[in-house]
């Protein structure tokens, strides 16, 4: 990393450092994309959660004028999906909390999204201390990767927009987490109430923007479990483990 261009004599020294780290750990961080289960039951690996820290590095460059000009190492931590084959046998064994909510089959786009969206979580493996982000696992829902348009709340008005109807995914995933009493790492409501759950347990997200996002802190792995049956019209989330390991914690 050079750090020729900012100097200890200049004005908005410390200002201008701030910014570099800020610039640093948004190249650099990467939050982790969990192991899923394919059709078989293997394993398919995720990806490592990588985080500079942001305090570490400005201390550093603060107080060590002599570091620009130099290459320097940042200080990044990674950290691995803490799950082993071994470790998730007998995963699918234990249902630990359920949640279903309902959706009229005949409106096809908005059908569409929740299928969609369901299938991208079905079957995702938390190790403990593991971090699920909906935007990351989901990713934009896009007309290129068929979704399609359907009614969505934006400032507390309906409009149309592709992905409509992923925001009860994210609900019935919410709900269904909470009863398991997974760690609530960050949520938000709609605008405007919605009809697939009761008021204030709903999860809205707007990919680059609010996110659903929870932690495994339990001691054993977890499997989020989707069924989506379209001609009932109804979505449920599992949360998953095996009888061993609930049973001995």
């Amino acid at each position: 990393m050079d750090l020729d261009s900012l100097r200890e004599e200049s004005a908005d020294y410390e200002t201008q450092v701030k910014k570099l780290v800020r610039e640093l750990a948004q190249k650099y961080d990467q939050p982790m994309i969990p192991t899923k289960l394919n059709n078989q039951g293997e394993i398919i690996p995720g990806q490592n959660r990588v985080v500079l820290d942001e305090s570490q590095l400005l201390t550093r460059l603060l107080q060590k004028p002599t570091l620009f000009g130099k290459h320097i190492e940042l200080p990044l931590t990674e950290e691995a999906p803490n799950i082993t084959t071994e470790s998730i046998q007998g995963i699918e064994s234990h249902v630990i909390s359920s949640y279903t909510t309902s959706f009229n089959p005949n409106v096809k786009g908005r059908t569409t999204n929740i299928a969609l969206s369901a299938a991208e979580i079905n079957d995702i493996v938390l190790g403990p201390g593991d971090r699920f982000y909906f935007n990351t696992i989901v990713g934009n829902s896009t007309k290129d990767k068929g979704y399609q348009l359907a009614p969505v709340i934006i400032n507390k008005q309906y409009s149309e927009d592709y992905g409509g109807g992923v925001c009860q995914t994210s609900s019935t995933l919410y709900n269904a987490v909470d009863q398991a009493g997974l760690e609530i790492v960050e949520l938000h409501h709609h605008s405007k109430e919605v009809g697939y759950v009761p008021l204030g347990r709903d999860a809205t997200i707007a990919y680059g923007g609010k996110d659903f996002k929870f932690m495994n802190n339990k001691e054993y792995p977890i499997l989020i479990r989707t069924i989506f049956d379209q001609q009932a019209g109804t979505l449920e989330v599992q949360v998953r483990a095996g009888v061993q390991e609930v049973a001995s914690n």
